[in-house]
């Protein structure tokens, strides 16, 4: 028996290992920059604390999105230390993680079921499940890894603290951490409750009580630092068939991950609205015979309370998430479909159906590492990333619009604006987000920079008399300073980039400030605001390098 257990434990980390080593050669992509790369708040432990309460994406990034996370700005602040602005080993963390939360899922199960096949094939099928691809492969889906790891050890303490009346400090020093690696933390207490039905309505809720005494100064700290109570909390109920709707999205992510990318298309859900309705009456009515024959699925009947984990995504009008659907979304709750396949089988294996039983789950193993391996270098670097999914998804603007950002870069403007008009076209009224107002602030940038400068302005003044959030009115009021400065009005530039400066103040915003108040010959306001810079998190070279071309302008002048 110890043998067996001791081949089980070995064997799933090898097989990780084995099938994600190849991430190790992967890059930075997407939100890895602003969060990692470029996060002016990971320079130094100081910047670090003293931004402690600020929202997960720094100003003027994702207004959209509430997220205070600072466990995960924690870890990438670590990794930093480590081994610097290099990919490879925030690609190792991630492995790291995903195999030490299969390794959790494999011990909780052995303490309800110790015999048996169940555990380890369960969370062989959980490692190898074609939803974690983009959890995994992109460093900023990490959010996901940590909460399970840490939900996972706090459960695990809370079932010692059950059996051995030790345990109960570290369970509640788990549950903090994960409530501040990812909000959706806050639904395990629901999932707690559901997990012990022997114990009674008040011993449960007795249970319940020292992880809800967490709560007041989680939710205040929340609030404080990512404006918790500017969500618009309407539901209506029109909302109520988009949810059925999401919710037959993740039956196909959960159980059917046969999907061509990792990526799900917000367009699917209007295009074939009747499919993924009646995926979510399916989802419900599978949960309905599994509660129907419990008995037959004793792990996976408990497992259901795993579904709660993905309550935000089903209504983002309600509680904002981007994208509103996401296949890194379901990780949390996939545990739920490997329990679900594996006592399925088990179920077939026991009344003689034992070829059938072990040809689903040799199918599944087969066709969900496969897909996995398939999705992984969908996520090499940035440029992959984007271009693979533009080509594959030519109907989604929010790739066309990236795209064009990136040939903008390359200083391909002609190509840039082809694109984003070509998004802008495809833009729909989105019950979601509304991207053509980034569309439209992007072509604006990119007419500027074309020369053709009487468009670009109009597209800014039609874009501010449109009730600008504070951060598109940032980018906005930057706009406008560049057009003022290639014009030659100095001054003029200067006020609007103080507009934009009372908006949110960002180390890049106080360097062009720096840099245009030497122009107009105001060294000492420069200065000043050079500081301000560093204190933002400017990188301290590029500071003493503009204190020295100031100096020598003075030095010059006096000459």
């Amino acid at each position: 028996m110890k043998k067996r257990v001791l081949l089980e434990t070995l064997s799933l980390p090898l097989l990780s290992f084995l099938l994600l080593l190849p991430l190790l050669g992967y890059g930075f992509l997407s939100d890895d920059f602003p969060l990692i790369v470029a996060n002016p708040r990971l320079q130094s432990w100081s910047l670090f604390f003293q931004n402690l309460l600020t929202p997960f994406f720094s100003f003027p990034a994702n207004p959209q999105l509430h997220y205070w996370r600072p466990t995960t700005l924690l870890s990438y602040a670590l990794e930093l230390r480590l081994w610097g602005v290099s990919p490879w080993g925030f690609h190792l963390t991630n492995i790291l993680l995903h195999t030490a939360n299969t390794l959790l899922l494999y011990l909780l199960l052995k303490r309800f079921r110790p015999e048996g096949a169940l555990p380890w094939t369960a969370s062989l099928l959980f490692l190898l499940h074609p939803a974690h691809g983009e959890n995994i492969a992109w460093i900023s889906g990490r959010t996901d890894l940590l909460a399970f790891l840490f939900l996972a050890l706090s459960l695990l303490f809370r079932l010692e603290y059950e059996e051995r009346k030790r345990g109960l400090p570290l369970s509640l020093l788990f549950f903090a951490l994960a409530l501040l690696s990812k909000e959706a933390a806050l639904l395990f207490l629901p999932l707690l409750f559901l997990l012990f039905p022997s114990k009674g309505l008040k011993n449960r809720l007795l249970l319940l009580l020292p992880y809800l005494s967490l709560l007041p100064l989680y939710l205040f700290l929340h609030q404080k630092a990512a404006s918790t109570l500017a969500l618009n909390r309407g539901l209506l109920w029109a909302d109520i068939p988009l949810a059925l709707r999401s919710a037959g999205a993740y039956v196909r992510i959960l159980l059917f991950p046969n999907l061509p990318a990792p990526y799900f298309p917000m367009g699917e859900l209007t295009v074939h609205p009747l499919l993924y309705t009646l995926s979510g009456l399916c989802g419900i009515s599978l949960i309905l015979l599994i509660i129907r024959f419990r008995r037959e699925f004793p792990l996976t009947f408990p497992g259901l309370s795993l579904l709660l984990f993905l309550l935000p995504s089903l209504l983002p009008r309600f509680l904002p998430t981007w994208p509103p659907i996401a296949p890194r979304f379901a990780y949390l709750a996939s545990p739920l479909a490997a329990l679900f396949f594996t006592e399925l089988a088990l179920w077939a294996f026991k009344r003689g159906l034992r070829i059938p039983a072990f040809l689903l789950l040799l199918f599944l193993i087969f066709s969900w590492g496969t897909l996995l391996r398939l999705h992984l270098p969908f996520f090499r670097d940035d440029d992959t990333y984007i271009r693979t999914m533009s080509l594959r998804y030519p109907e989604e603007e929010s790739f066309l619009f990236q795209l064009s950002f990136k040939e903008a870069q390359r200083g391909d403007l002609r190509k840039a604006l082809l694109l984003v008009d070509k998004g802008l076209a495809l833009s729909p009224s989105s019950p979601w987000v509304d991207y053509s107002r980034k569309g439209r602030t992007l072509r604006a940038n990119i007419l500027i920079l074309l020369g053709r400068e009487a468009e670009g302005e109009q597209e800014v003044e039609r874009l501010l008399r449109a009730n600008p959030s504070p951060e598109e009115g940032y980018s906005l009021h930057l706009l406008r300073a560049i057009l003022l400065e290639r014009r030659g009005n100095g001054e003029g530039a200067l006020e609007e980039l103080t507009l934009a400066g009372r908006l949110g103040k960002t180390p890049e915003l106080l360097l062009r400030t720096a840099r245009l108040q030497v122009r107009l010959g105001r060294r000492e306001e420069a200065l000043r605001s050079l500081e301000e810079a560093l204190n933002l998190g400017l990188d301290p070279k590029i500071a003493e390098r503009e204190r020295v071309e100031i100096q020598n302008r003075r030095e010059s002048e006096r000459e």
